[in-house]
């Protein structure tokens, strides 16, 4: 569209608008036939077109067994779920599987941990928080 330099109602740019953006976190606990251990399964999914960086997904409780936590089947070995885990970036439509273990005592009843994702993404060509609550892993 022509217009001159002179015009009052020139066309502006539009704003670049983010689309919304959805992640799902599903957790889940599962325990041995012993009752001496649970495995914990968090499983990610990010169902938007934008990607997410500096995801942090941070759960588990203070029987958490070092060494146990494995992002896709790949071992962490200094990650704990307590501190955070840390997931370098997540794709447009990725998903990320993690689990780790903890020991259950005798007689104790079985903790539910609460369960959460942070992370960043851009819109607009800025940097924005983004959260996303997981509930409590159950089994």
């Amino acid at each position: 569209m022509d217009y001159c330099d002179i015009c009052f109602d020139r066309p502006q740019p539009l704003e670049v608008l983010c689309l919304v953006h959805y992640v799902d976190v599903h957790a889940d606990r599962k325990t041995w036939f012993s009752g001496d251990r649970a495995l914990y399964v968090v499983n990610v999914h990010n169902r938007s077109s934008v990607p997410l960086e500096r995801v942090t997904l941070n759960g588990g409780g203070s029987a958490f067994l070092d060494g146990t936590v494995r992002v896709n089947g790949c071992a962490e070995a200094c990650a704990d779920p307590g501190a955070g885990i840390v997931i370098p970036g997540l794709d447009a439509g990725g998903r990320v599987l993690v689990t780790w273990e903890e020991t259950i005592e005798p007689g104790a009843p079985l903790s539910e941990h609460p369960v959460d994702l942070r992370y960043e993404y851009r819109c607009g060509g800025e940097r924005r928080p983004g959260s996303a609550p997981g509930g409590r892993a159950g089994g």
